[in-house]
């Protein structure tokens, strides 16, 4: 099923931070949005992951919890292993039979060998991961993630975008936010934004 935002508006005061964006994501496909700082990504991004923004218009998702969502920051619990991670989302997804889709994704974001570190002892790059990998457990239809590849390293991007595809070549519709032009390409899909406004897209 295809999701959609049509004429989305955000207010916050008297800023808008989305003046009538559309947007609308296939499965199986990645789209990515771009812009400078200000520009509304996050904010757009929010709203596709089901937040309450008191956004208006029309909007299209799938319920809550068939939706993944990586933040701009954090995504991952501190305090908790990277295993323990894993379980406390399966557990708030009630997941069955989580443990090996679990491995699985440990493998593909060379996190395997760090299941029993604490989340806070993470790289900046393994956590983003991470989180791209928590976000992936339920297996969501609509995938929705915020500058995920910000500020990390080659490598763990090259990573984190082999999950990004993977998620869409099993059906899933992928929204991503990013600051590289060169990720923006790998996508199906390019929005740009500037100051809350949808200037192009295709």
């Amino acid at each position: 099923m295809t999701w959609s935002v049509a004429d989305v508006q955000v207010r916050f005061g008297d800023r808008a931070a989305l003046a009538g964006v559309d947007l609308t994501i296939e499965p199986g496909q990645v789209h990515a949005v771009i812009g400078g700082d200000g520009a509304g990504k996050s904010t757009l991004l929010r709203v596709l992951a089901g937040l309450d923004l008191g956004q208006t218009g029309a909007i299209q998702l799938p319920p809550e919890d068939r939706i993944g969502y990586v933040p701009a920051e954090g995504g991952v619990f501190g305090d908790l292993t990277v295993d323990e991670n894993l379980e406390f989302v399966a557990h708030a997804y009630r997941l069955d039979d989580w443990q090996p889709r679990a491995r699985t994704l440990l493998e593909r974001a060379a996190l395997e060998p760090f299941g029993d570190r604490l989340g806070r002892e993470l790289s900046g790059g393994q956590r983003r991961k991470l989180a791209g990998s928590l976000a992936l457990l339920a297996q969501p239809d609509l995938l929705v993630l915020d500058e995920v590849t910000t500020g990390v390293d080659p490598v763990s991007r090259m990573e984190l975008w082999r999950l990004i595809a993977a998620a869409a070549a099993s059906g899933a519709a992928v929204v991503a936010s990013t600051t590289y032009l060169e990720e923006a390409e790998r996508a199906e899909t390019v929005t740009l934004l500037h100051d809350g406004h949808e200037l192009a897209s295709g």
